[in-house]
């Protein structure tokens, strides 16, 4: 997408239904330490597109494949998202 990738915060999402640079919110993610000490605050933005991603499918952007299947190891499998002013969202619909 040309965007700039930002570990544990880019996601990879289907452009039918999340614009580019739409700010969501997982609340699963909240308070998840990170490598690096980071405390996740749930906010994600939808910064890539991917050739498998379709449909409520998200990829979130780790900088390595061990961190990422760490952290998948963490959270549930099904993760809710949705907009949510403390990531910076506005109030417009989840999807496009």
């Amino acid at each position: 997408s040309g965007r700039p990738l930002a570990p544990y915060r880019s996601i990879a999402v289907d452009p039918s239904l999340f614009a580019l640079g739409t700010r969501l919110r997982a609340p699963a993610l909240e308070g998840v330490r990170l490598p690096g000490g980071f405390v996740h605050d749930g906010c994600l933005v939808a910064d890539d597109v991917g050739k498998a991603i379709r449909g409520a499918h998200v990829d979130l952007f780790a900088p390595a494949r061990e961190a990422g299947r760490d952290l998948a190891r963490r959270l549930p499998r099904q993760i809710v998202l949705g907009r949510d002013a403390r990531c910076g969202a506005s109030p417009a619909t989840l999807f496009r």
